[in-house]
C-alpha cells in the first residue's frame, strides 16, 4: 500500500512535468514581436509547397484573411499598392476553390492555404485580418489586429525600410 502512494506521486509529477513541457515547447513556437518568426509550410494555390523561411532576407507583410471578411478585402486592396514589400496572404481555413475564384480576381501576390488553421494558432490570429511586419532578418516586428488604413500601415512600413 505504501508503494502504490508513492508511484501515485511520481506518476503526476511525471505528468505535470511533461504536460508543462509541452505547454512551455508550444509557447516557445509561437509569434512574438521581437523574436524570429515562426518557421511554416503551407500550399498555394497552385499547389506547391511555400516556406515563410525562403522569403527571409526580404522585407515582408505576412496577412491572414477570408475572402467573406469585408476589411480583409479593403486591406487586400491597400496591399496592392505597397512596393518594396513581398506580400503572403494566408488565407484561414476556407475551401480552397472558393479561394482561387475571389484571388483570380483581387489579388495579384502569393496567396497560401492554411486550411486547418495550424499556422493562425502558432500565430495567435484572433481574428481576420490580421498584419504581420516581418523584417529582413525574419524577426517579426509589428502585429497589426484588424483593417488599418493606408495612411497608418505606410508609416509602420517606412519604419522597417532603410
Amino acid at each position: 500500500m505504501k508503494h502504490t502512494g508513492k508511484f501515485l506521486a511520481i506518476f503526476i509529477l511525471l505528468l505535470f512535468f511533461f504536460v508543462s513541457l509541452r505547454y512551455w515547447l508550444v509557447l516557445e513556437d509561437t509569434a512574438k514581436v521581437g523574436r524570429e518568426s515562426p518557421d511554416f509550410l503551407l500550399k498555394d494555390l497552385e499547389g506547391n509547397d511555400v516556406q515563410l523561411s525562403d522569403y527571409f532576407g526580404n522585407r515582408l507583410i505576412v496577412v491572414f484573411w477570408a475572402t467573406w471578411c469585408d476589411s480583409c478585402k479593403d486591406l487586400l486592396t491597400v496591399l496592392e499598392d505597397i512596393e518594396g514589400w513581398d506580400i503572403l496572404a494566408i488565407n484561414l481555413a476556407e475551401d480552397s476553390q472558393v479561394v482561387k475564384e475571389f484571388a483570380s480576381e483581387q489579388i495579384s501576390f502569393k496567396v497560401l492555404l492554411d486550411k486547418k488553421g495550424r499556422v493562425a494558432d502558432r500565430y495567435n490570429v484572433s481574428g481576420v485580418p490580421e498584419t504581420f511586419i516581418i523584417d529582413k532578418e525574419g524577426v517579426l516586428r509589428a502585429r497589426i489586429p484588424g483593417n488599418i488604413p493606408r495612411e497608418q500601415l505606410i508609416k509602420i512600413l517606412k519604419e522597417y525600410t532603410p
